[in-house]
């Protein structure tokens, strides 16, 4: 029973307390007897995780600095365990900015190539935590008084923060497989053997094309504006664990971010309006003239009624080349980049097309709807009944057999 809780345990004090404790001692310092006599700390860190290759700050004490006469030389030192000795390396191009009424210290850590051998201290380190350093800063009085000030830093694994984001997004194919939301939806009284089609799907390919069951339309096709609300997604569940592991903090999605997902919603909504509304202008007695056999397919996403469609193949080029703009800008800036309003402005218009021409094309609803009042008309004059899917079967006019081929392009 100890192992157990002790195993329970051991990620909090791997992770958890490795961390806190370094937040705890972050602004403390140590420094020579000579700097005894100081009575304020003349340096404060910013921050006390630093990206290897990224600039950090340190906020100086005017009332005791003396950017005209004083010096300064920073050191980044950190432990090679296999060796057993602490490894200096000069920081070079310091320099000093006045923010306001505020003055900093403002250095680039060196590269992560650099300091490679930092990954000696423990073989879970940069997997499951940060690694662990110090940055130096020497301080010399004009007076030729020397102070030595050390600040605990911890430094993130680049590397691992983009495994971390990518075996989320692959964690969440398994938890959607795991729950395996159902991609079809039974339509009234209609014969219905999709499920079974699907059933037939080799399990590797399911597994991926699960995440896709979110973007389904009510006739059972793959929908471009709910895939672009997918592909989004996906973006922000990396861009949020990537960020975090790196910068402990989370990741700020811009305004532009928030309007394309507005975008995508509202062209989503409107889709699907257009698409129930043709699907239940339709009585079940007809769309039983066939037995529904209708897996989603890939080639839905750029295609309507099985042609290609330019808007749909447009939405989905603008949506992939700025989601991997963003996920470039992610990895490189660690935030949301500022995407162009004129792109923005881009997508919108390609949504609002899309959804217009969706409207008023003569697709094929409007060609069954043209069939079934033929039917209607033809029964009428010869007073027949046609209020069961054998009666219209019985009928044997070349419209029956015409509507039958329509409704195979749908459900087949």
């Amino acid at each position: 029973m100890k192992r157990i809780v002790l195993l329970f345990f051991l990620p909090y004090f791997l992770i958890c307390q490795p961390l806190s404790l370094a937040e705890k001692i972050s602004t403390g310092h140590k420094y020579t007897e000579t700097s005894a006599s100081l009575p304020l700390k003349p340096f404060k860190l910013e921050r006390d995780r630093i990206i290897p290759g990224t600039i950090f700050q340190i906020e100086v004490n005017k009332e005791i600095f003396d950017r005209e006469k004083d010096k300064i030389s920073l050191s980044f030192i950190y432990r090679i365990e296999k060796d057993r000795f602490e490894k200096r390396i000069d920081i070079k191009n310091i320099n000093l900015y006045q923010e306001k009424d505020r003055l900093f210290i403002e250095a680039k850590l060196p590269e992560f190539r650099e300091i490679e051998d930092i990954k000696t201290q423990a073989w879970w380190k940069g997997m499951l935590s940060d690694y662990n350093g110090d940055i130096e800063i020497k301080y010399r009085k004009t007076d030729g008084r020397v102070d030595i000030f050390t600040f605990p830093v911890r430094i993130p694994s680049v590397k691992w923060a983009y495994i971390w984001g990518i075996v989320f997004v692959i964690l969440s194919f398994f938890i959607i497989s795991w729950l395996k939301p159902d991609p079809f939806r039974k339509q009234r009284d209609l014969s219905d053997k999709s499920r079974e089609e699907w059933e037939k799907i080799p399990r590797l390919k399911r597994f991926f094309l699960y995440p896709l069951n979110f973007a389904i339309t009510p006739m059972c096709t793959y929908s471009i504006s709910l895939t672009q609300i997918l592909i989004w997604t996906y973006v922000t569940i990396f861009g949020l664990v990537y960020v975090y592991w790196l910068t402990g903090s989370f990741l700020d999605i811009t305004s532009q971010v928030l309007m394309l997902l507005g975008i995508s919603g509202g062209t989503a909504a409107g889709a699907k309006i257009v698409t129930v509304s043709r699907l239940y202008e339709v009585p079940s007695r007809y769309l039983n003239l066939v037995v529904k056999s209708r897996i989603p397919k890939l080639k839905d996403i750029i295609s309507t009624d099985g042609r290609p469609n330019i808007y749909k193949f447009q939405m989905l080029m603008f949506t992939l080349l700025t989601a991997y703009i963003a996920v470039v800008e992610i990895t490189k800036k660690y935030s949301f980049p500022q995407i162009p309003d004129s792109l923005v402005i881009l997508m919108g218009i390609s949504s609002t097309i899309y959804i217009s021409h969706e409207i008023i094309q003569e697709n094929v609803w409007d060609k069954i709807k043209k069939k079934i009042e033929e039917i209607e008309s033809y029964a009428k004059d010869k007073g027949i009944f046609i209020n069961t899917t054998k009666n219209i079967e019985n009928l044997g006019i070349p419209q029956v057999d015409e509507l039958k081929n329509l409704l195979e392009d749908i459900y087949s």
